[in-house]
């Protein structure tokens, strides 16, 4: 499932503590930043172990870390940011679960989207 972040003002070079869980996407070259650098990006979780993983809270949960460091016009880490979360470096923590169920609260059986009218879906995922 993908998920946008955003940082802004200035760019960032974006990192997953753990790749095996999340994957980062940069969702466009920003004008002015440097190549590998990016104001947004898009997260894209990836396929558990049935047994979960390490450092999650319990079977089938799983987290890890997103980081946004500051770079400066050049590609270089910007200053204040050389520690994982130095004065200018941004955090995000990413959970992820398994679902064993979904359950969709609604009676509508099709729902049509236009532009005047809006609709809603709900629904929940249990473990």
């Amino acid at each position: 499932t993908p998920f946008s972040l955003e940082a802004a003002p200035g760019c960032f070079k974006w990192s997953a503590a753990d790749v095996s869980l999340v994957q980062v996407v940069r969702l466009e070259e920003a004008a002015g930043c440097p190549h590998g650098s990016s104001r947004r990006v898009q997260l894209v979780t990836r396929a558990l172990a049935p047994g979960g993983c390490e450092g999650g809270r319990g079977k089938g949960h799983c987290r890890t870390m997103v980081l946004a460091v500051p770079v400066e016009g050049d590609g270089s880490e910007a200053r204040g940011s050389a520690s994982c979360f130095g004065d200018e470096s941004l955090g995000c923590e990413v959970n992820v679960g398994l679902i064993s169920s979904l359950s969709i609260s609604t009676t509508t059986r099709e729902m049509v989207a236009q532009d005047d009218e809006m609709q809603w879906l709900q629904a929940h995922g249990y473990d």
